[in-house]
């Protein structure tokens, strides 16, 4: 998948709460982008149900046509998984913003290395040995 990239920004010039507006920006932007690659992708493969009555002249006439179909969507479940699981990570941070952490969820997140971690390894990345604590906590 594609990385969208993100200006990085001198963020000691904000205040807590522009940091937090910026931060949630690039969350939105970057969900909304992976939603529209997601979208491209799927409608590339759509097959018009009412074209139907024609899939079966044009695989007689292609071999292994349905193998390559079969790739297709083994490549476009592939790429659903990763987009769910970016923009799960996604989500998870934004829930997570607060004044004290949004310097260390924009650095995250314009790295991309937000990716990489689960929810849980995120939360103890973002807000410290005290997450581990919480976590623990009915």
């Amino acid at each position: 998948m594609k990385n969208q990239s993100v200006p990085l920004i001198d963020t000691h010039l904000f205040t807590d709460d522009q940091l937090i507006e910026y931060v949630y920006s690039i969350i939105d932007s970057k969900t909304q982008y992976i939603e529209y690659q997601l979208n491209q992708a799927i409608q590339s493969n759509y097959v018009d149900p009412t074209q139907s009555h024609r899939a079966p002249d044009i695989e007689a006439s292609i071999p292994h046509a349905s193998s390559f179909a079969s790739d297709n969507n083994k490549a476009l479940l592939l790429q659903l998984e990763e987009s769910t699981k970016v923009i799960n990570r996604l989500l998870f941070l934004r829930t997570i913003l607060t004044k004290l952490n949004a310097q260390r969820i924009y650095d995250l997140i314009t790295s991309s290395y937000y990716v990489e971690f689960s929810p849980k390894e995120l939360q103890i990345l973002v807000e410290g040995k005290n997450a581990k604590d919480n976590s623990t906590s009915p």
